[in-house]
């Protein structure tokens, strides 16, 4: 009964030790939750990028589930579209949307 006692006051000892010295971040490093789209038009120019490739891309996007934000910007040959969605959840479901209409979109262009 004694060496039960010592034993279990051991392991209760060490186990209030290591929990104390556990280090817990407040706040842990999390990605956020976004998407970036990248759209390319070799040989044109920043305006002609906006009207006829970023503009039909947004009208698309804007309508994915759970979006925040979506912000665009128009470079020569290339048109960037970054989404940021809810903390609620950015899963397959997402990503499968972003991969089909945009290629739904490509048939418009």
């Amino acid at each position: 009964p004694m060496s039960t006692l010592m034993g279990f006051i051991t392991i209760m000892v060490l186990g209030i030790a290591s929990y104390i010295q556990l280090p817990v971040d407040q706040y842990p490093k999390m990605d956020p939750p976004y998407i970036t789209v990248m759209a390319t038009y070799p040989g044109a120019n920043a305006s002609d990028i906006e009207e006829n490739v970023a503009k039909i891309l947004e009208d698309q996007l804007n309508s994915v589930d759970n979006l925040k934000e979506m912000t665009s910007t128009s470079y020569d040959n290339l048109a960037v579209i970054s989404l940021e969605f809810e903390w609620i959840k950015l899963c397959k479901t997402c990503r499968t949307i972003l991969t089909v209409r945009p290629s739904c979109v490509s048939i418009r262009l």
